[in-house]
């Protein structure tokens, strides 16, 4: 099922999406987030099985920030101030930390596990957490307060299970994706009144992946629950309007869309074909429709992002298909103005 697929799935191992039928190498990485930028663009954080890393692209260089032994990093993701980085370890608990960048050490954020970037998301004002957590057959939703764990709110309970939250600008607004009994549903939670709306429903095809456009857009993916469908669609809901604008059906790789920051265009990682491992980055424009390859010569890319002014994007290449133990591994950052191509790690020794 497409929904059980974007579970969290644990580090140190194969990571199988039969919604894509691709197979992302243990060599390649661990996590299902790899990559996030500071809010002022300047600097990007990428994991690679147990290091956590710091690219400046103002001095052009890359330093490792923290290596853990033997589990692996399974997400990496920049706390609006800067000031931090919020990381996730591949133990029995998936516990969440956060390692500052001014004294170089890590603390637990939260104790309520089990946690990944399907099952958390932050306020944009970098206050406020806010996470699934499974406890005895439900699903709770709780706000934390990142300074002061001690105000842990519970916001909402589930009897069914809940995934991929997505909060608004106004800090008001959460969006989360339901099953239950064979039925998949696209919900809105107003945290003010405690209000859970169904926006989308269906008993086939299954939503993952929601983010805020703006006030009353948001964009969001739906993809057939049976196992031998391997394609999905990237779409568009108006809650105003309640009209859903198609963007294309593809089979994508298992990572989140990227959404440029002023909410114009879309960027996801495809297999134009499946069978030869290859994988490409496209972009999409969201007012025309038109559809960009940004690196068609490239054997296979992935989990491609945005930065904060649009005008760059960090993603991940391997020279010999996701598939291969034997070529190598790049994070890569890539000027739309210029066309520069930098890379900024391999797994070279």
């Amino acid at each position: 099922m497409f929904f059980c697929r974007l579970r969290y799935i644990p580090a140190l191992a194969f990571l199988r999406i039969t919604a894509c039928s691709v197979i992302l190498s243990i060599m390649l990485f661990s996590c299902v987030e790899p990559m996030s930028w500071s809010v002022n663009g300047r600097y990007l954080t990428f994991c690679f099985g147990n290091r956590l890393f710091l690219w400046d692209s103002n001095e052009e260089t890359t330093k490792t920030l923290l290596e853990i032994d033997e589990e692996g990093i399974a997400s990496c993701r920049f706390l609006p101030h800067g000031k931090g980085i919020l990381y996730s370890i591949d133990v029995e608990d998936s516990l969440l930390m956060e390692f500052s960048l001014k004294t170089g050490t890590s603390r637990v954020v939260s104790d309520k596990c089990v946690l990944s970037p399907l099952k958390y998301t932050i306020s944009q004002n970098g206050k406020y957490l806010y996470t699934i957590i499974e406890e005895n057959g439900t699903w709770k939703i709780w706000r934390h307060r990142l300074w002061d764990p001690s105000l842990d709110i519970l916001l909402y309970t589930f009897e069914n299970e809940v995934c991929c939250p997505a909060i608004n600008a106004g800090d008001n607004q959460l969006l989360l994706c339901t099953e239950h009994d064979g039925i998949y549903a696209l919900c809105s939670l107003d945290l003010n009144t405690g209000t859970l709306t169904t926006l989308l429903e269906d008993t086939d095809k299954e939503y993952a992946y929601p983010q805020w456009i703006d006030g009353h857009r948001f964009l969001f993916q739906v993809g057939w629950d049976e196992p031998s469908e391997k394609e999905s669609t990237l779409c568009i809901y108006d809650i105003s309007s309640k009209i859903v604008q198609d963007l294309g059906t593809f089979i994508f790789d298992p990572l989140k869309p990227s959404l440029h920051p002023k909410g114009t265009a879309v960027i996801v990682t495809i297999y134009p074909d499946i069978e030869k491992d290859q994988s490409q980055i496209l972009l999409i424009d969201i007012g025309t429709g038109k559809q960009t390859l940004l690196r068609p010569d490239a054997c296979a890319t992935a989990g491609a992002l945005f930065s904060p002014c649009g005008e760059k994007v960090a993603y991940m290449e391997s020279d010999a298909g996701w598939d291969s133990e034997e070529g190598l591994y790049y994070f890569k950052v890539l000027n739309l103005k210029t066309g520069d191509d930098k890379i900024i790690w391999s797994s070279r020794k």
